[in-house]
C-alpha cells in the first residue's frame, strides 16, 4: 500500500508547460540598462486529488460531506428481537339480575261517606211554623194569606285522612272513585217539603253547595264549574212533584299540604245554602215534618297523584364485582402504575322498569365506577370525572350509556402475577330510584311481586396501548465486523500512517423507553487476542410511538469532536491497530433499561431492534512519513522569447519558484535544468538547503511558499545561447513532515510557477 501513497503524491505534482509563452508575458522593466527581467518557464496548474484518483485508488472513498478519503467497510443491516406481549385482552361481560321489594302504596278503603239531613223550617205569613201546629187554609183565603217561606245556611264536616308511606311527600290530587260514565263521584242534595206538601200549590227552591278549594267540580250538565260553588236558582216544584234532587260531581281533590306523621289531611268541609217559597193551597195539615235538605256522597279514593320524596327502587349500595385481567404484559415488566387503552367503548344498560314507562324521566340512576379508571361518557349524561360517578335517568339507560375506558391507574404500582397477568377491579355500584319531587300516579307504582332489574354490559375486546411502570429489559448482542474486505493485497506500513479508526453504529429502537448500552471491542488476529477495548456506556433514544422507532447514531473513536445528531463516544480505539489491520473486530453490546426509573412502554407482541454499522480509516500521515516525489516540466522552449535579443548580465541570475499548497505535507524542493537529451546543462542551480514548501495545517487553508534558487552560467557571454539550451526542468519534492491528524481530501491540491529572474544590470539590445 506504500506504493499507492507514493503514486498518490506523485500524481498530485504532475507539471505542465505553457507553450505559448511570448514577449508580452515578460515581467519587470524591459529596456536599455533595465535593472530587472523575469521570464516564465512554465506553470504547475492546480490539480486536485479528486481529479487524479484512478483505478489504483479504487478502494478509497471520499466522504460526500467533507471530501475526506478513507478506507470504509459497511456492514449489512442486522436485527434482533425482544419479546413483547399480546396487547389485546377481553373485559368479560358483567350482567346482573336482581329483585327489589319495596312497600307498594294502594288506596284501598281510603275515603269517606257523607249523608246528612238539615231542617230548613219555615214561616207562614210572617209567623213561624211549629211542629204539631195544625193549619187550615180555605180556598177563599189562599190569596190573602201570602207565601210559606223557609231558608237555612250551614256547614258540614267529614274526615278525609289518608295514611301514606315515607316516600310520599304530598298527595297532590286524589281521584275519586266513580262510574266511568260520569265526570266524577256524585254529591247529591235533596229538598223535601215534608208535611206542608199537602197544602202546596207549587213554588221554587234554590240550593247552593260550596265545596272546599281544590275540588274538581262538575254540574248536572257534566260541565266543569269554575270556582268551588254549585248553585241552582229557583227550581220549580208542584203539589205533586215536591221532592227535588240536585246533583253535582266531584272528579278529584287537589291538596297543597305535606304529609304529617305519615298522614295526609284532605280538605273536608262543605257549606250549603237553601231557600224555598210556596203558594198555599186549601186544606188542613198538622205540621209534623219540617222541610229538609239532605246531602249525601261517597268519597272513595280511586287513585292519587303524589309528590315523592326520594324513593329507592333498589337496595342502597348495590355492589357488583368484576375483574379485568390483562394477559401476560411483558416478562420484563416489574411493576405497573398506569395502563392506557386504545379507547374501548362499554355500553352500560339497566332495564326492568317498564312498568314505570310513563315516568322513566323521573327515575334517577347513579353508577359509581372504580375511581382508578379514566372514563368518558355519552354526551348529555351527568358525569363527575373526579369521582367517576354517572347520574342519569332510566330513559337514557334504556338507550344505553356509552362509557369510554381510556386508562387505569394503580397508584404506587402493582406487580404482575407469576404468569405475568395484571388484574384490574372494574366493580361498580348501582342505585336506582324515583327522584325527589317526582309527580306520579300511585296506581303506576302498584306491581305484582318484586321489582326485577337487569344491569351490566357485554363482553368487550380492549387493546392496551401502553404501560407505565418499571421495566428490566436486558439483552446481549455480539456483532462481528469482518475486515477482510479492507485487505488491498499490498503491504501496509502502519508506521507511516496516522490511522485512527472510527466505528459508526446505528440502532433503530421500537421501544418507547430509553435503553442504555455498554460495549467492548476486541480485535481478532491470527496471533493471540489483543487487548479488549472498553467503551463507555451510552444512551439509545426511545421510540416516539407505535411504529415510530427512533434511530440513534453512535460514533466510536478517539478525540472525536461533538457532532449534531450523533452520540460521540471517545475511547482508546487506536489499540485496534498494533502493527496491522485485524482480520475482524468483535463488538459485544449489552443493552438494558434502568429498572429504577418509571418508563412508558407502548405495548406490542415483539420489538425488532435493527442495527447497522460501518468501519472506516481516515487516511493521514504522521511524523514517521518518508516520502519523495519527483517529476519534470518538459518541452521548455525559450528560443522565441529570446530571439533577436542580445542579453548581457551584470549581476546575478536566479530561478523563482512560487508554489501554493493545500496538502498537509511540508515539502523540500530541489531543481535541475536539463537539455533536450535529458543531460545537465552547463547552467548550475545553487541551493542553500532551505527550500521549504509549507503544508496546510488543516488540509483546507492554502499556503503559498516562494523559493529563490541561484543560477550559475558557464562564464561565456552568450547568455541567450545558454538559456535556449534549457529543455526540461526536473524537480524533486521530499516530504519532511505532515500536520498531525489531517486526513487526505479530494480537494487538496498544489499549483505554482517557475520563472527565470535576471537581477542587477540587464542590458538588452533590440533590433529587427
Amino acid at each position: 500500500m506504500k506504493s499507492i501513497f507514493y503514486l498518490l503524491c506523485a500524481l498530485l505534482f504532475v507539471g505542465c508547460v505553457d507553450k505559448e509563452m511570448n514577449l508580452e508575458e515578460l515581467e519587470g522593466n524591459i529596456g536599455i540598462n533595465a535593472d530587472n527581467l523575469i521570464v516564465p518557464l512554465g506553470s504547475l496548474k492546480q490539480t486536485t486529488l479528486g481529479d487524479l484518483i484512478g483505478d489504483d485508488l479504487k478502494d478509497f472513498t471520499a466522504d460526500s460531506q467533507t471530501g475526506d478519503y478513507s478506507l470504509r467497510f459497511n456492514g449489512d443491516d442486522e436485527s434482533f428481537t425482544i419479546k413483547g406481549a399480546d396487547n389485546n385482552f377481553v373485559i368479560p361481560a358483567a350482567k346482573f339480575d336482581f329483585s327489589v321489594d319495596y312497600p307498594a302504596f294502594k288506596l284501598d278503603n281510603c275515603g269517606t261517606s257523607i249523608s246528612e239531613t238539615f231542617y230548613v223550617g219555615g214561616k207562614f205569613n210572617g209567623l213561624s211554623l211549629a211542629l204539631g201546629q195544625t193549619i187550615t187554609i180555605r180556598q177563599e183565603l189562599v190569596d190573602l194569606m201570602g207565601n210559606i217561606t223557609g231558608a237555612q245556611d250551614g256547614k258540614m264536616g267529614y274526615a278525609l285522612d289518608v295514611e301514606v308511606p315515607k316516600y310520599v311527600e304530598r298527595i297532590d290530587r286524589v281521584y275519586v272513585k266513580h262510574d266511568p260514565s260520569l265526570p266524577g263521584a256524585p254529591i247529591q242534595a235533596i229538598f223535601d217539603l215534608g208535611s206542608i206538601a199537602s197544602i202546596s200549590d207549587g213554588g221554587t227552591v234554590s240550593v247552593e253547595l260550596v265545596v272546599p278549594e281544590g275540588y274538581e267540580l262538575y254540574g248536572e250538565d257534566f260541565k266543569p264549574i269554575e270556582g268551588n260553588v254549585f248553585s241552582v236558582k229557583d227550581r220549580k216544584f208542584t203539589a205533586v212533584d215536591h221532592r227535588i234532587a240536585f246533583t253535582a260531581y266531584i272528579g278529584s281533590i287537589i291538596n297543597h299540604e305535606n304529609a304529617e306523621a305519615g298522614v295526609i289531611h284532605l280538605p273536608s268541609e262543605l257549606e250549603y245554602h237553601v231557600s224555598y217559597s210556596l203558594k198555599p193551597a186549601a186544606g188542613t195539615v198538622t205540621f209534623s215534618e219540617e222541610p229538609t235538605l239532605t246531602v249525601s256522597a261517597d268519597f272513595m279514593c280511586e287513585d292519587a297523584e303524589v309528590t315523592l320524596n326520594a324513593m329507592d327502587l333498589t337496595p342502597a349500595n348495590n355492589h357488583f364485582d368484576n375483574k379485568v385481567v390483562i394477559n401476560a404484559p411483558v416478562d420484563a415488566i416489574k411493576s405497573v402504575k398506569h395502563i392506557d387503552f386504545n379507547q374501548a367503548n362499554v355500553n352500560f344498560q339497566v332495564s326492568g322498569m317498564e312498568w314505570l314507562q310513563d315516568y322513566l324521566e323521573d327515575i334517577i340512576v347513579e353508577v359509581n365506577l372504580p375511581d382508578n379508571f379514566e372514563l368518558s361518557v355519552s354526551s348529555g349524561v351527568n358525569f363527575d370525572a373526579t369521582t367517576n360517578t354517572i347520574k342519569t335517568d332510566m330513559e337514557q339507560l334504556h338507550k344505553g350509556i356509552v362509557m369510554g375506558l381510556s386508562s387505569v391507574n394503580f397508584g404506587q404500582g402493582i406487580s404482575p402475577d407469576s404468569e405475568g397477568n395484571i388484574a384490574a377491579d372494574l366493580s361498580y355500584e348501582l342505585y336506582v330510584g324515583l327522584k325527589q319531587g317526582a309527580l306520579i300516579k300511585l296506581s303506576n307504582l302498584v306491581h305484582d311481586g318484586s321489582v326485577e332489574l337487569k344491569a351490566g354490559y357485554d363482553e368487550i375486546n380492549v387493546e392496551v396501548v401502553s404501560l407505565t411502570g418499571r421495566a428490566d429489559y436486558k439483552h446481549n448482542e455480539k456483532i462481528a465486523l469482518d475486515l477482510k474486505d479492507l485487505d488491498l493485497g499490498v503491504d501496509i506500513d502502519i508506521a507511516g500512517l496516522g490511522i485512527s479508526p472510527v466505528i459508526d453504529f446505528s440502532l433503530s429502537n421500537p421501544l418507547t423507553l430509553p435503553l442504555y448500552a455498554s460495549a467492548t471491542i476486541t480485535p481478532k488476529r491470527d496471533e493471540a487476542v489483543a487487548e479488549v477495548i472498553e467503551v463507555e456506556p451510552f444512551e439509545i433514544l426511545p421510540a416516539q410511538g407505535v411504529n415510530l422507532p427512533v434511530t440513534t447514531n453512535v460514533r466510536i473513536g478517539k478525540n472525536l469532536e461533538p457532532e449534531q445528531g450523533i452520540t460521540v463516544v471517545n475511547c482508546d480505539i487506536d489499540k485496534l491497530f498494533n502493527g496491522s489491520i485485524p482480520k475482524s473486530v468483535e463488538i459485544n453490546v449489552a443493552v438494558q433499561t434502568d429498572a429504577e426509573k418509571d418508563v412508558t412502554l407502548m405495548l406490542a407482541p415483539e420489538y425488532p431492534l435493527t442495527y447497522g454499522y460501518s468501519f472506516f480509516l481516515p487516511l493521514s500521515f504522521d511524523k514517521n512519513l518518508n516520502l519523495t516525489i519527483s517529476d519534470k516540466l518538459v518541452d521548455i522552449d525559450l528560443s522565441e522569447t529570446l530571439e533577436d535579443m542580445e542579453i548581457s548580465v551584470d549581476g546575478s541570475l536566479s530561478l523563482l519558484c512560487e508554489i501554493t499548497n493545500t496538502t498537509p505535507f511540508n515539502l523540500e524542493l530541489s531543481v535541475e535544468l536539463l537539455d533536450k537529451a535529458g543531460k545537465k546543462t552547463p547552467i548550475q542551480i545553487e541551493s542553500d538547503g532551505k527550500n521549504v514548501i509549507r503544508g496546510s495545517s488543516d488540509g483546507k487553508t492554502p499556503v503559498t511558499s516562494q523559493v529563490v534558487l541561484g543560477i550559475t552560467l558557464d562564464g561565456s557571454n552568450n547568455v541567450s545561447e545558454q538559456l535556449t539550451a534549457i529543455n526540461q526542468l526536473q524537480y524533486t519534492l521530499k516530504a519532511t513532515s505532515a500536520a498531525d491528524g489531517v486526513s487526505l481530501n479530494k480537494d487538496q491540491a498544489v499549483s505554482g510557477n517557475f520563472k527565470l529572474q535576471f537581477n542587477g544590470n540587464v542590458n538588452v539590445d533590440l533590433f529587427e
